[in-house]
């Protein structure tokens, strides 16, 4: 192999690709890197940049030199870190990077979207298959200012699906970082909106449903009722229960059900509390404070047909 033992290695690692400076470091000069392009087995993407030509041109390897390009501390971000982080399908994803600030880098032929963000911190960075990225917290805020509410709800249900992370902690993260004038803040908030019952709201939780019951006149409930089957076994503790038609009212938010696991606990409890005849009604905190209406008439609806049934 033409290139030194220590430098092919580190290009195994980075998709084919490696700095002048890390040439340098094995002990390769410029001359003999242009000795090696002009044979056909390296090219050039980038000033300064170098690729294997026998290695497959891939999206990874664009990413991976452009972020070399980029110089220490550049990594891909936003619809790249997006892709990269399988949260959310592109057909064909943008070469998408952030930089130092201060730095200003020459790229090579083709499409390298560059972002400068003075809040970008090294605990905000990580790697992922050889690609330097922004972590999956990292990504889905910055994700929030380039991509649609539609899109964005895709990412958020995807990280939650692979156990990236949990709302709750988006919404930490969001709260950190959030500034005037940074986009997509807004409407990331406005999304977590609709799906975290936070702790500070679970506490007048049950005041605001009691207001609820009593403005649309609705049957009487028990808090945290517990429920056991006729021989006595646990079934559970849901907090608005309907008793006399067995009705299970469930305000539901990603801040307590952010993760495949606790997804799949909530199903085995809803499948044993079913087969002892208990209907369950779901729903989001947002409908609750914002829907109240459609909210009772639709208990008020069950519990009438369990009741004639």
């Amino acid at each position: 192999m033409f290139l030194p033992e220590e430098l092919r290695s580190r290009a195994a690692s980075q998709r084919s690709v490696f700095s002048l400076s890390q040439a340098r470091d094995s002990g390769m000069t410029q001359d003999m890197l242009d000795d090696r392009r002009r044979a056909g087995d390296l090219w050039s993407p980038h000033r300064g940049v170098f690729a294997v030509s026998a290695a497959p041109r891939t999206w990874e390897q664009s990413v991976v030199a452009a972020c070399l390009a980029g110089g220490r501390g550049t990594v891909g971000s936003f619809r790249a870190g997006v892709h990269h982080w399988e949260l959310l399908e592109m057909v064909d994803p943008p070469v998408e990077i952030t930089i130092p600030r201060a730095r200003s880098p020459r790229f090579g032929r083709g499409t390298v979207i560059i972002h400068r963000q003075l809040d970008l911190k090294p605990r905000h960075c990580t790697v992922r298959r050889g690609v330097p990225v922004t972590n999956p917290l990292r990504t889905v805020l910055d994700a929030a200012g380039v991509l649609s509410d539609e899109q964005m709800q895709a990412v958020l249900d995807a990280g939650i699906a692979q156990r990236l992370f949990a709302m709750r902690a988006v919404d930490a993260e969001r709260a950190r970082t959030a500034k005037p004038g940074k986009n997509g803040t807004g409407k990331l908030k406005a999304l977590l909106d609709r799906q975290v019952l936070r702790d500070a709201e679970r506490t007048v939780l049950e005041a605001h449903m009691a207001r609820l019951w009593q403005r649309f006149a609705l049957p009487a409930y028990e808090f945290q009722h517990v429920i056991r089957s006729p021989d006595g076994r646990f079934l559970g503790r849901p907090d608005f229960v309907i008793v006399e038609p067995k009705v299970i009212i469930e305000v539901n938010g990603w801040a307590t059900h952010s993760s495949p696991t606790a997804t799949d606990e909530d199903a085995r409890r809803a499948h044993r509390l079913l087969a002892n005849g208990w209907l369950i009604l779901t729903f989001s905190w947002y409908r609750v404070r914002f829907e109240s209406a459609a909210v009772a008439a639709e208990i008020r609806d069950v519990v009438s047909a369990r009741l004639v049934a």
